[in-house]
């Protein structure tokens, strides 16, 4: 008994894909001189608050490797860690999170530092807003600090694709109207400022797809009727091997 042809498109073959990474960041290269001004957030001196900044991904595939750019100075006694956690939009469910050991010869020479992340299986799509936000595990001595850096420019010549947000502590704020909930600052003398990243993507890695029902039919009809001729098969050999 042969089986009808499409029956064999329930059966998916795939050859090894050539890694393909892309590598998306804020600020962009070539940023307008005079227009973007950078611009330093303290991790350090928070005091309740926690921050973030939502991101816009342009393309579709794995996530490998996300960072940010720190700065600043740090006592010789500490050993600060700054923790970056991915969330699916703005009180979003969790991606993954990462740890950035902050050096000791950190200065005020901004760098990027981040963290291998393609063990954690992130896929991203393309179009998705992602939550990215940052807190440190100890506070430091006033006058020491490691600053978050971003950018800051006028309305309409920012990042558009998302934007930098915070959040009071309400045992720390409880005064504070909204607190516990992220807003936008507006304490930048009318600029609007978007925190820096850069994430590698492996475009070449895609999520496994969630069959349809229509699949799902063709795949469970094409394992009866394989299932059907075997039996048949079976039947057809013991007759013929009957003692006449």
């Amino acid at each position: 008994m042969r089986l009808p042809l499409f029956l064999y498109s329930a059966v998916l073959i795939s050859s090894p894909a050539v890694s393909q990474t892309i590598v998306e960041r804020f600020p962009p290269q070539g940023a307008i001189p005079g227009v973007v001004t950078r611009t330093a957030y303290p991790i350090a001196n928070l005091m309740g608050r926690d921050m973030g900044q939502t991101i816009t991904v342009g393309n579709a595939g794995l996530l490998t490797s996300f960072e940010i750019m720190l700065a600043g100075v740090i006592p010789t006694d500490a050993s600060p860690i700054v923790t970056v956690s991915l969330f699916d939009g703005v009180d979003g469910k969790s991606l993954g999170v990462g740890a950035i050991p902050v050096p000791q010869n950190l200065s005020y020479q901004n760098q990027w530092y981040g963290f291998d992340i393609a063990g954690q299986g992130i896929f991203l799509n393309d179009g998705q807003q992602i939550f990215a936000t940052v807190e440190m595990n100890q506070m430091l001595r006033p006058g020491l600090d490691v600053a978050w850096y971003g950018w800051a420019a006028p309305e309409g010549l920012q990042y558009d694709g998302g934007q930098f947000l915070i959040r009071n502590d309400c045992e720390m704020h409880s005064h504070v109207a909204g607190c516990g909930i992220w807003f936008k600052p507006t304490d930048f003398q009318g600029l609007s400022i978007d925190m820096s990243y850069r994430m590698t993507i492996d475009t070449s890695v895609q999520p496994h797809a969630v069959p349809e029902p229509l699949t799902w039919a063709l795949m469970i009809t094409g394992f009866g009727m394989v299932g059907a001729a075997a039996r048949i098969r079976h039947r057809e050999h013991a007759q013929v091997n009957q003692p006449i």
